[in-house]
This record gives structure tokens, C-alpha cells and sequence, in this order.
């Protein structure tokens, strides 16, 4: 079974930052948050909510950035 990519925020948060770490060290002045399709439909089935799948996403990007 395919992991959808949000869910990495919540399962592996360490991948995450890793990816977004990489991002700023080959020089990216802007990263965007790991959002790619948490909605209500998508969660309902997941044991989260939408709220944490979505502020842990930025809170990831944020922790990267420094």
C-alpha cells in the first residue's frame, strides 16, 4: 500500500526536514510546505485530522528554515 506524501509530516517528520533542508542548502531562498492533498476526504480515512496534518506540515517547513 502506497503512503500518500502528507502523511510523512506525521509518520516521518525527519524525511521531511531532510528534504527541505536540502532545498535551502543548494540555495532555495523559498520552500513550500508538504501539503500535496490532505483535505477532509483524504484524512477521513487516516487516523488524522486535517488541522494536524496540515500545521505539522508548516511547522516542518518552518523547523528547516531556522
Amino acid at each position: 500500500m502506497k503512503v500518500p506524501v502528507w502523511r510523512y509530516n506525521l509518520e516521518e517528520p525527519e524525511i521531511v526536514v531532510q528534504l527541505h533542508q536540502a532545498y535551502i542548502d543548494a540555495g532555495s531562498r523559498v520552500i513550500l510546505t508538504n501539503t500535496f492533498v490532505p483535505n477532509r476526504d483524504a484524512v477521513k480515512t487516516s487516523p488524522y485530522s486535517l488541522e494536524e496534518a496540515v500545521s505539522a506540515s508548516v511547522r516542518l517547513a518552518r523547523k528547516a528554515a531556522g
